[in-house]
């Protein structure tokens, strides 16, 4: 375990692991898996459409089993769960490469799904919350700007063991650095709170204005409060908008083939688009702790919304500006999973974090894999996706009024939580 150091306090070590579990829980098994699709439905004789269906399994059984595990997290040791997840991730996703069925894989998509809710979802904003008190946003969005950075690692490692190992071995060895990349981190590096160490998180006791006044880092309200204002129903849609609209990522490939370009262009624009989402993060992180959560969100959505419009009016005219448009639209992307973590923690506060945003989430994560099928089905009915860029822009505008009233009527929460906190200390 790395001494603490004031020049590099434990908490970056902290960000450091963070970006190993993004690496191990997304960057490998989902940014990698369509690389398999063609040589796996080829040997064993199934369409990719029904091959891909264990990503979607695994989308629902996330969304399914989130509660859950904010619940765990809330309750056990984080070093234990966090490694248990990451050995399943390499069991269940090295496993593939012993497999001669569909339902193997759907079940492998299940086990995938179990260990996503534990770690993509919750691990990343409960321990920066929980070790950063300031720069938080920034903190996050280095963490998952390591989505794309880990792509651009084994994307092209997994397309050289493929080719020349074959797919069987290349789940395997991807299986091996799934545990091989976090393993070190969950198992000596990784602890839920500074407290454990006898430490201080990063920033801790620099707070002013609102975060004192509500008697600092620990206030909020339980998730059974929670669940009874309507301001976790505003978040809650929220998310669902967010996720839902950042899914029509998943058919830009197509939209681009639809215009007229090859499928090189269009993994070409593909390509953009990951540097759009990855300095999306990295841009709306540092924007969150400079301007706040609300100016930073609604920034960001309309940057994504501009981008939309750019690929519905102007994609027909060349490949710059397809990609232009991609790149804006990656940047509303990066607010899907940087956005909703803040928005939870600003207005319910840390008491009962985990177990508030993983319900939070579930709507995200339904979201994004309702959409994911969504906008393909409404393309097939009207031979076009404008009805689904739309769709976007509209779900897109409704989102940004959402997190405006949720800002704006958070002190209500906050009020409540002041008044239980008084009522215990009272007795």
């Amino acid at each position: 375990m790395p001494a603490q150091n004031a020049k590099f306090p434990y908490a970056f070590w902290i960000i450091i692991g963070c970006c190993a579990l993004v690496t191990s829980s997304v960057s490998i098994p989902l940014n990698c898996a369509g690389l398999f699709y063609a040589p796996v439905s080829k040997e064993l004789g199934v369409g990719i459409g029904p091959l891909s269906i264990y990503l979607t399994i695994q989308c629902v059984c996330i969304a399914v089993c989130l509660p859950l595990a904010g619940k765990l997290l809330s309750m056990y040791d984080v070093r234990y769960i966090f490694t248990s997840a990451i050995l399943l991730y390499a069991f269940s996703f090295g496993a593939m490469g012993f497999y001669h069925s569909l339902y193997q894989f759907y079940i492998s998509g299940a086990l995938l799904g179990v260990a996503g809710a534990l770690t993509f979802y919750l691990a990343i904003p409960l321990l920066v919350n929980n070790w950063f008190k300031k720069s938080a946003g920034t903190a996050m969005g280095v963490a998952y700007a390591f989505i794309g950075v880990g792509a651009l690692i084994f994307s092209p490692i997994t397309g050289y063991a493929i080719t020349n190992f074959g797919w069987r071995h290349s789940y395997m060895f991807l299986g091996l650095m799934i545990a091989v990349v976090s393993l070190p981190f969950t198992i000596f590096i990784i602890r839920g709170k500074p407290s454990e160490l006898g430490l201080k998180a990063y920033g801790e006791g620099e707070a002013t204005g609102e975060t004192q006044q509500l008697g600092g880092d620990d206030w909020g309200v339980t998730k059974a409060q929670a669940i009874r204002m309507p301001q976790f129903y505003v978040v809650f849609v929220f998310a669902g908008l967010l996720g839902l609209a950042a899914a029509f990522m998943y058919h830009v490939p197509t939209y681009i083939v639809n215009k007229g370009f090859s499928s090189a262009m269009a993994s070409s624009v593909v390509a953009v688009g990951t540097i759009g989402i990855t300095g999306g993060k990295l841009g709306v992180g540092y924007l969150i702790d400079k301007i706040g959560i609300l100016r930073a969100g609604i920034l960001g959505i309309t940057v994504g919304v501009c981008g939309i419009l750019v690929l519905a009016i102007f994609g027909h005219i060349g490949l710059p500006l397809l990609m232009l448009g991609t790149a804006l639209f990656g940047v509303s992307y990066a607010c899907t999973v940087l956005e909703p973590p803040h928005v939870v923690k600003a207005i319910f506060g840390s008491k009962d974090y985990s177990r508030i945003y993983s319900l939070i989430m579930v709507c995200s994560s339904f979201g994004t894999a309702f959409g994911a099928s969504a906008f393909g089905f409404m393309r097939d009915a009207t031979g076009s996706y404008a009805s689904s860029l739309v769709l976007v822009v509209v779900m897109y505008a409704t989102a940004s009024v959402l997190l405006f009233v949720s800002m704006a009527t958070k002190k209500s929460v906050h009020a409540k939580a002041l008044a239980a906190t008084a009522g215990v200390s009272s007795t």
